[in-house]
């Protein structure tokens, strides 16, 4: 998933003119929790 994530945002660079400014960059650590917080929800849920 995070891999896909990371294709996204480097399609969005290179051909959706998406710029990176000081707020993308300290936002980062953020996502980083969030994906690591889903990754285990996911992995730690009970099976239905």
């Amino acid at each position: 998933m995070a891999i896909a994530q990371v294709a996204l945002f480097a399609i969005g660079l290179a051909f959706f003119g998406l710029r990176v400014g000081p707020g993308t960059v300290l936002a980062v650590p953020a996502l980083l929790i969030a994906l690591i917080g889903m990754a285990g929800v996911g992995f730690f849920s009970p099976a239905p």
